[in-house]
């Protein structure tokens, strides 16, 4: 019980690390998209590369909430039969 505790701490700092690179690839990108729009026609091809950080930085932060919900139930499931 101990080692399914201590890994599913382990899995839960993987994910905040995971949290916090969306977060700062999402600010990443809102600044690339204010750039972008500055410069005009010239940055439209950065625009997308924005656009495509912040879908990144997205699907990343809802990667990590799916695995902190599977975490809980797998606990959940554990502490059930373990008790």
């Amino acid at each position: 019980m101990k080692e399914i505790v201590g890994a599913s701490n382990s899995i839960s700092a993987i994910t905040a690390v995971i949290d916090s690179i969306a977060f700062q690839t999402n600010i990443i990108a809102l600044n690339a998209a204010v750039e972008a729009s500055r410069a005009g026609q010239a940055g439209r091809g950065f625009s997308v590369v924005a656009s495509e950080l912040r879908d990144l930085a997205t699907r990343s932060a809802q990667a990590a909430k799916e695995i902190r919900r599977l975490i809980k139930e797998t606990t959940v499931s554990v502490d059930s039969g373990a008790g």
